[in-house]
């Protein structure tokens, strides 16, 4: 086997700057996940912080209702 020259597409090989410009932009997309789970996980804290609030409501009404 002759060794092509690294870059050739002989090889099947993409050409370094092309396969760099393929990491940053997967390194962009993981980047743009990483912020929308992190989003999600904010909506769901506030999510749990809303229904806190509600069951702290219902046990005001339960209390008034005893009384």
């Amino acid at each position: 086997m002759k060794q092509l020259p690294p870059g050739s597409p002989k090889n099947g090989m993409l050409p370094s700057t092309e396969h760099r410009a393929q990491g940053t932009e997967l390194r962009a997309q993981s980047t743009e996940l990483r912020a929308q789970s992190t989003g999600r996980r904010a909506q769901g804290t506030e999510l749990r912080a809303q229904g806190a609030g509600h069951r702290a409501q219902g046990a005001g009404h339960r209390a008034q209702g005893t009384e």
